[in-house]
């Protein structure tokens, strides 16, 4: 497993994702942060708790990119953020 420094944030998403508000999200790092942005009440729905888990795991080399993309636009379609 790697150190949080040693994680891999600046890896690419497989397609964009513009949210309503004009952001473009194209990296783990980009992704982090937005989720990091969402209330904390949130936070704590499973569709977010799960592309936390995923985000984690790409950023540790240990995950799919392609399935953190996927959960986020899940999870952004159930915001309307998207």
């Amino acid at each position: 497993m790697c150190y949080a420094n040693e994680m891999a944030w600046t890896r690419k998403l497989p397609a964009k994702i513009t949210l309503k508000d004009g952001r473009v999200l194209t990296t783990l790092a980009e992704a982090r942060q937005m989720v990091l942005a969402v209330p904390e009440p949130q936070q704590s729905h499973p569709h977010w708790q799960y592309a936390v888990e995923l985000l984690l795991k790409a950023a540790e080399h240990e995950g799919d990119v392609e399935k953190v993309w996927a959960q986020l636009r899940r999870a952004l379609l159930v915001e309307g953020m998207i």
